[in-house]
This record gives C-alpha cells, sequence and structure tokens, in this order.
C-alpha cells in the first residue's frame, strides 16, 4: 500500500505543480485547448494551487522512503530520478518541457523509472521483462504528450516555451505520435513470447482500429490546419491506452482470480 500511495500522491502532486507553472509562464490561459481551469478562471489562488501541488508531492515522498530505505541505493537513485522529473517538467530551473526535452522526461516518468521502481520495491530487482513492459508504458505516455504539445503549439509559441513540437515542428511531432503508437503495438507480442502476458492478451489487437482513426485525425489536422480536430486527441489517446492496457491485463487477472 505505500507503493501505491506513493506513486499516485507523487503523480497528482507533479500535475498539479506542471499545471501551475503552465499558468505562471503564460502557457496556459482562458483561450488554451485541454488546460486545467482551476488557475485560469481563477477557482483557486496561486498560493493555494502551488501548496496542494507540494503538500501531495510530499505526501508521495514521505510514503515512498521507507521502502528506499528497506531496498538500499538503486531505489533511493529511481525514487529521486522519478521526483525530480515530475518537478522540474515544468519548473524553474530546468523546466524540461520548455526547452524541448520533455518528451524524453515523460518518457522516463512514465515508463521506466515507475517500473523500475515498483519492480524494486517489490522484488528488490529488475527483469529484463520489466524493461520491455516499461517501454510499451513510456511510448504511450508520450503520445499523450505529443498530442497536448501539437494542439498548443501556438500557445507554447507565443509563450516562449520552445517544446519539442515547437522545436521540431508540427510534421516532426505527428511523425513522433504515429511511430510510439505502433511500437506500443509491436511490443505486445514480444511481452507475449517472454510470457510476461498470456497469448489472450493479443485480443489488445481489438483496440487497434482507435489507433488508426487517432492517426487520421493527426493526418486531417497536417492537411488543414484545423486545431479543433486535435482539440481532444490527448484525452483520446489516453483513453486508448487504458482499453489497451485493460486488454492485457484482463487475462492474466483472471487466472489469478478464478
Amino acid at each position: 500500500m505505500p507503493l501505491v500511495f506513493s506513486v499516485l500522491l507523487m503523480h497528482a502532486g507533479a500535475n498539479m505543480l506542471n499545471d501551475y507553472y503552465d499558468w505562471k509562464s503564460g502557457a496556459d490561459s482562458l483561450s488554451s485547448y485541454g488546460c486545467s481551469r482551476a488557475l485560469v478562471e481563477a477557482q483557486l489562488s496561486s498560493g493555494q494551487f502551488l501548496a496542494a501541488g507540494r503538500l501531495l508531492l510530499l505526501g508521495g515522498v514521505l510514503c515512498g522512503v521507507p521502502l528506499a530505505f528497506a531496498r538500499g541505493p538503486l531505489l533511493w537513485a529511481v525514487g529521486i530520478a522519478g521526483l525530480s522529473a515530475g518537478y522540474f517538467y515544468t519548473a524553474p530551473p530546468l523546466a524540461f518541457k520548455y526547452c524541448g526535452w520533455g518528451d524524453l522526461i515523460i518518457f522516463l516518468a512514465f515508463g521506466p523509472l515507475p517500473a523500475c521502481g515498483t519492480a524494486l520495491a517489490l522484488s528488490g530487482k529488475i527483469a529484463p521483462e520489466t524493461l520491455l513492459l516499461s517501454l510499451l508504458c513510456g511510448f504511450f505516455a508520450v503520445c499523450v504528450v505529443s498530442a497536448n504539445n501539437l494542439r498548443d503549439m501556438d500557445e507554447d509559441r507565443a509563450a516562449g516555451a520552445e517544446t519539442l513540437a515547437v522545436k521540431m515542428g508540427a510534421v516532426f511531432t505527428a511523425w513522433e505520435y504515429a511511430i510510439l503508437l505502433n511500437l506500443a503495438y509491436f511490443f505486445v507480442p514480444l511481452l507475449i513470447r517472454q510470457g510476461v502476458y498470456p497469448a489472450a492478451s493479443g485480443w489488445m489487437v481489438l483496440t487497434y482500429p482507435l489507433a488508426l482513426a487517432n492517426q487520421g485525425s493527426v493526418r486531417k489536422f497536417l492537411a488543414t490546419g484545423d486545431r479543433k480536430i486535435i482539440s481532444g486527441l490527448d484525452q483520446r489517446t489516453a483513453w486508448l491506452y487504458a482499453l489497451f492496457s485493460g486488454f492485457l491485463i484482463l487475462p492474466g487477472l483472471s487466472k489469478i482470480l478464478v
């Protein structure tokens, strides 16, 4: 349970801090698509929002410290790296998102770092299968953030936020989205072959039409420049990830529970 609470609290705290610094930098405003409305609509004061984010992050750290003491220096290193990635994604002085490193940080923070941290906390070691699984998670996470950054390129550029999408352009970001999304599907047979998931997890292919539809939206956006086409692409990608994950996990869970 401490592991679950640590991950959830740190994730929630990092999300709030990222929303705060996006708002403070001017990247999020009333006209922005998909941003948190709490700050731009003054539902909470900036001080309250910042304090809540820091408290959640602190709570996650406090839940994780006993695990780190129990498992040793490698888990300490993974935990500190994860905490730094979450906090400095938009926070100064590093602000990875605003200097083109955000996609890599998201890949690490939602892929290898939590997967390896969980493995170390539960078993004290990192299996090769864990690394394979972490790549799949990281691919989907970057797809979500690249969809967000593709949509928000104009606001980010105006605010001086040089995301990877702003630096490299819409075509590069569209290819990044498509390649990583397809790689996630490609990795599943490897995980089944390694015995990480049962063969029945291959039914996740039923979600692939949704992946194709998302890629079609990106191509249509490139052709027309109409941002409304991809206004909810980040959310649709997150829902796709949830469905995809369900097909992967449920066959294994059914074997455990039956």
